[in-house]
């Protein structure tokens, strides 16, 4: 599975005041990969992640997308994890159970949209 990771990397490599070119020495890369990754033109393998945390001494979740899924078997039952910022989330479920999940979900969003707007 690979990842776009770009918009992390350039809010991270602009927080640290670094030039593309010192960002792709950090990470040893050409700076034309690094560029390519930064504009989301190629995407980071997940095992290299641990690597690019280590080497930006950032935690793995800084780099992955606010919400990020990993489903395990595309058949009829579903099995992976979601994580959301710094919170995981396993799950194994029927297509029946993900349905019902989903509403809630939805429903969810609704409300916190609507508090959203009350806060305003």
């Amino acid at each position: 599975m690979n990842l776009n990771i770009g918009t992390r990397l350039l809010t991270i490599r602009e927080d640290r005041q670094l030039t593309q070119n010192e960002m792709a020495e950090l990470l040893s890369m050409s700076p034309s990969a690094y560029s390519r990754l930064e504009r989301n033109e190629t995407k980071v393998p997940l095992e290299d992640l641990p690597k690019f945390s280590e080497v930006l001494k950032i935690p793995v979740q800084d780099l992955l997308p606010e919400i990020f899924t990993v489903n395990n078997n595309p058949s009829g039952n579903a099995s992976g994890i979601v994580m959301s910022q710094n919170i995981t989330y396993n799950y194994y479920s029927s297509n029946e159970q993900t349905k019902v999940l989903e509403l809630k979900i939805q429903a969810l969003e609704k409300e916190l949209t609507e508090m959203r707007e009350k806060i305003k």
